[in-house]
C-alpha cells in the first residue's frame, strides 16, 4: 500500500495549479463559468478576420489565448490559398478538444453564432456541390 501512495503523491505535488472548489486556482485567477466571456476576438470573429483577408498563403495565426481554471483556450486561423479555417481549441489538463467555428471553401462553408448568455455556439454548416450549388445545411447547437 505504501507502494502505491508514493507516486500518487508525487503526481499530485508535481501540479503547477490546483482548483478549488470555490472555483479560485493556486495562480489566483478565478475561473469563470462559461469561457466565451473570455474570448471577444473569438467571438467576433467575423471582425477580426478582416485584417487577414489579404493574405493569399499558406499561414496559420492565434487570434486568442486565455486560461481558465486548469483549461487553455485558443482561437487559431488558418489560412490557405482559396479556404478560410476558424478553430476553438480546448486544451485541457487529461484531453483536447478542437471545434471548426468557421470555414470557407469551394465544397464547404461553416459559420457560427455565439450565445454567450447560454454558454453556446450555433455552427450552421453548409455542404456545395461542385457547382457551387447548396446541397445540405444543417445547424447544430455546442454547450461550452
Amino acid at each position: 500500500m505504501k507502494n502505491l501512495l508514493i507516486p500518487i503523491f508525487v503526481i499530485l505535488s508535481s501540479c503547477k495549479s490546483v482548483q478549488h472548489a470555490d472555483g479560485e486556482t493556486d495562480s489566483g485567477k478565478k475561473a469563470v463559468d462559461c469561457v466565451l466571456d473570455l474570448l471577444p476576438k473569438t467571438v467576433d470573429y467575423e471582425n477580426e478576420i478582416e485584417n487577414y483577408i489579404s493574405i493569399y498563403k499558406d499561414t496559420v495565426i492565434e487570434l486568442e489565448y486565455k486560461i481558465n481554471g486548469l483549461n487553455k483556450y485558443k482561437t487559431i486561423l488558418d489560412l490557405r490559398k482559396a479556404e478560410r479555417f476558424v478553430w476553438l481549441l480546448e486544451l485541457g489538463v487529461v484531453e483536447s478538444d478542437s471545434l471548426l467555428i468557421h470555414c470557407i471553401t469551394p465544397t464547404k462553408s461553416v459559420d457560427s453564432e455565439f450565445i454567450v448568455e447560454n454558454c453556446e455556439i450555433e455552427i450552421q454548416i453548409t455542404d456545395y456541390d461542385k457547382r457551387g450549388e447548396p446541397i445540405t445545411t444543417s445547424i447544430k447547437m455546442v454547450k461550452i
